[in-house]
């Protein structure tokens, strides 16, 4: 978070009229200072005269940014969770934005303490129960398939793909066996788990949607777009195995670690803890699979360029191997 200042002056094609979002917001801003940007959206931090500096999101992808207004004021602000507020939201012809106040959120990254307190509150969300959302329903969505699309997709795959992907970077026989015996079992598994409840869901919860909030003490989760009822194993999964052709996946924390602090902090799994631990592993084997097929479709499409993919490609042999480690263990 951060970047270099600039003063408020007119904005260029690209970028919004700040005086647009600043006038709705009634504050006098003396510096706009930039934080990310994308190719349909920026970040900037707005530091006013007086009072707390705002972090403003603009987009030109005007419904995604109601449809973040409207699930914050609808649900996120009824959470068990620390999140940012709202101080405001609008659009112009180009723009729609969205304002939340600056509670001093920094990366929580490599901070092991606030990454084990972030998944003590991802098992209150997971235990909460839904807001009743007042007067305007928001619905809610994901940006993966279900549990049962994810096992219809990757059964009708043949297996022979895995070892042939796998071959090709150069795992051994023993490593390609022990995929293949992962795939007879996904079935029966998935089976199982869709017995399971379902729980709301951030639905989006890697690293970099964990902060810490200096001004609160604690852990705070951004970017609620895709919350959604879903299992609880979701949100676990998204954090600690889910892999993506434009972002390395990065663990600072073990799995198990991490896994059974959640379990600590659920009371209803302190007698239970050694199956659902192995149901979490089930259901990242049964998603791992069906991400090695995406990335072959990825491939023959030439979605994204072949270094990612085959980076990708490592992380999600490695990460299945490494399961059936620890399904041998339980």
């Amino acid at each position: 978070m951060g970047g270099t200042g600039r003063r408020l002056v007119p904005s260029g094609d690209w970028e919004p009229d700040w005086l647009d979002v600043i006038s709705p917001l009634s504050i006098e801003v003396q510096r706009v200072q930039p934080i990310a940007r994308t190719a349909q959206a920026m970040v900037v931090r707005l530091l006013p005269r007086d009072g707390l500096p705002l972090i403003v999101k603009a987009s030109h992808n005007h419904p995604a940014i109601r449809r973040e207004a409207a699930l914050y004021e609808t649900y996120v602000r009824h959470l068990p969770v620390c999140a940012p507020q709202v101080a405001g939201s609008g659009q112009s012809r180009q723009w729609a934005w969205i304002a939340y106040r600056d509670d001093q959120l920094v990366p929580i990254t490599t901070r092991r303490h606030g990454i084990l307190m972030a998944v003590a509150a991802a098992a209150r969300l997971h235990q909460a129960d839904p807001p009743a959302g007042g007067a305007v329903r928001v619905p809610l969505s994901t940006h993966t398939p279900d549990l049962a699309e994810v096992l219809r997709q990757t059964l009708v795959v043949d297996p022979s793909v895995f070892a042939t992907a796998m071959g090709a970077c150069g795992w051994p026989a023993a490593a390609r066996r022990q995929v293949s015996q992962l795939y007879r079992r996904i079935e029966s598994w998935g089976q199982a788990l869709m017995r399971r409840p379902r729980v709301l869901c951030h639905g989006d919860l890697h690293l970099g949607n964990l902060m810490w909030s200096r001004a609160h003490r604690q852990p705070a989760v951004i970017d609620w777009e895709y919350l959604h009822p879903d299992y609880d194993y979701f949100d676990l999964f998204q954090l600690l195995d889910a892999t993506s052709p434009t972002t390395p996946l990065w663990r600072p924390l073990g799995r198990r670690r991490v896994l059974l602090a959640y379990a600590r902090a659920r009371s209803d799994l302190r007698e239970r803890t050694a199956a659902w631990l192995r149901g979490y592993l089930q259901f990242a084997a049964i998603h791992l699979l069906w991400i090695a097929t995406r990335i072959q479709a990825d491939r023959e499409a030439g979605r994204h360029p072949g270094g990612e993919l085959n980076r990708q490609e490592r992380e999600t042999y490695a990460g299945l191997l490494s399961i059936a480690r620890e399904l041998r263990r339980l």
